[in-house]
């Protein structure tokens, strides 16, 4: 209730979103021109559900689904179609091992030489990260695997909180570098979802199980795993963060020409309360959005926040939401 309501400006009726989310709408307006209207990625590989919705539109174009990095630098660098069909004669340990890089070795030559020396040195960076990557995901093919199986080894655990995060980091450095390349401009990551299935080594609960039975313990007058979970979480937006702003853009980083959002489905977990939702920004949209501030809602309507959003990605927006999340008033803070 909590992630639908704050993307689509109202709460689901019947399990149902009442609107496009919030990505989509954005996506309509500066995502044309990309080989992907948009990413919906998750670092669980059991997950399915990216918390997405859109109206059928005729003009509608493919937006890339993964849940793995292999997946992701599969579907991004052309061994695969956003539905999963090889559309190249490389498979993707051949991809990996001859390095995307080579079949445009000649083009990056000629670019090369049209460029100054600092888009050499940013170009030189962006294939040095690449390669880098490649390497990295190299590694996840070297055990085989059944012939029925897929053809990249599966060997993440899809509930453990930290083979899931060591997933996410690759998946953020990979996202970092499509946004770069402009392969897309709009990006849905789900951690976790909803559920909490996520959880820690030797625990016999999940994350959602914990917000319901693990006491509070009087020292620290907090729920000490319930805790822990959500600072792992909290650490793998950290590095998608750090993802971003590691990339040189113009005067700044890419992390300064983006706006990034996170949020939660509740905000007391024990009690399922949407009251009072933390919400997260992290760069600037260009220079559209200030940075650096806390504001405290006081019982705003969440939707203030999505409006906000889109009037700092350039949509002339008027208001939004409805019923009782319906608003014409952003959070004025936030926008320069």
């Amino acid at each position: 209730t909590g992630v639908i309501g704050t993307l689509c400006g109202a709460p689901p009726q019947r399990h149902t979103p009442r609107g496009p989310t919030l990505e989509y709408l954005i996506s309509r307006n500066i995502g044309r021109g990309t080989p992907f209207s948009a990413l919906h990625l998750s670092p669980t590989p059991a997950q399915h559900r990216f918390y997405r919705y859109d109206c059928p539109s005729p003009h509608a174009r493919s937006a890339l689904t993964a849940n793995d990095p292999i997946q992701l630098y599969a579907q991004l660098f052309g061994a695969q179609s956003p539905t999963g069909t090889k559309v190249s004669g490389l498979d993707t340990k051949a991809l990996l091992d001859s390095s995307v890089l080579s079949a445009v070795s000649e083009a990056r030559r000629r670019l090369q030489r049209q460029l100054g020396a600092s888009d050499r040195n940013r170009l030189d960076e962006y294939c040095t990260h690449l390669r880098a990557l490649e390497t990295h995901l190299a590694t996840q093919l070297a055990a085989p695997v059944a012939p029925h199986k897929h053809k990249h080894k599966q060997n993440i655990d899809s509930t453990n909180a930290e083979q899931v995060a060591a997933n996410h980091r690759t998946m953020a450095r990979l996202t970092a570098l499509a946004l770069a390349g402009d392969q897309t401009r709009v990006v849905n990551m789900v951690f976790s979802a909803a559920h909490a299935s996520l959880s820690l080594a030797g625990c016999a609960l999940n994350h959602h199980q914990l917000t319901h039975s693990e006491p509070i313990d009087r020292m620290l007058g907090y729920r000490p795993l319930v805790s822990e979970m959500v600072r792992r979480q909290m650490q793998a937006w950290t590095e998608f963060v750090q993802a971003l702003d590691a990339i040189p853009e113009g005067d700044g980083t890419l992390l300064d020409n983006c706006l990034m959002m996170a949020l939660s489905d509740t905000a007391d977990a024990a009690t399922h309360s949407v009251t009072g939702l933390p919400v997260m920004t992290a760069g600037t949209a260009g220079g559209r959005l200030r940075s650096g501030l806390h504001i405290d809602g006081a019982g705003c309507s969440i939707s203030r926040i999505g409006l906000t959003l889109q009037r700092a990605m350039g949509l002339e927006v008027a208001d939004w939401g409805s019923a009782q999340n319906w608003t014409n008033e952003p959070v004025s803070a936030l926008l320069v």
